[in-house]
């Protein structure tokens, strides 16, 4: 299968600093809404928004020296989104399938991952991420 025309791939390395997160989500955002796909764009956008500050957060826990590296790959079907960070991860096995805290206002990641995703992968150590998410048909006649 030949690769969509509008496929593109943004690589970025961000320091632990939750402000840098929105220019992340503004290119993504705008390239997306360029697309047949610009629906998906709260999905797209609330995904990989989640993955950063997740890795942000409680990978690198704000440390000043820590890194987030995030690669977003639009195909024109879909979208990949892997986040890693240089933390030390965490037991992801321990929390599929837990309920979110009710009345927390933090902890819902994997639960949204699970609601929005298509799949949603970790490595073994838990401190990197990948989001597939399908796209709903758009106007680019796929063949399909």
């Amino acid at each position: 299968m030949t690769p969509s025309p509008q496929a593109w791939r943004l690589r970025r390395t961000l320091r632990p600093a939750l402000a840098d997160i929105d220019g992340v989500c503004v290119i993504v955002r705008n390239r997306l809404k360029q697309t047949a796909h610009a629906a998906d764009c709260f999905t797209v956008e609330l995904l990989l928004r989640e993955a950063l500050a997740n890795a942000v957060t409680h990978g690198c826990r704000d440390r000043a020296g820590g890194r987030v590296r995030c690669e977003v790959r639009f195909t024109g079907a879909s979208v990949r989104i892997l986040v890693a960070d240089d933390g030390a991860g965490f037991d992801w096995r321990a929390r599929l399938g837990a309920e979110p805290p009710e009345l927390e206002t933090g902890g819902r990641g994997l639960c949204l991952y699970s609601l929005y995703a298509d799949s949603v992968t970790f490595n073994e150590s838990g401190n990197r991420v990948a989001l597939h998410k399908r796209l709903r048909d758009g106007k680019q006649g796929d063949g399909a």
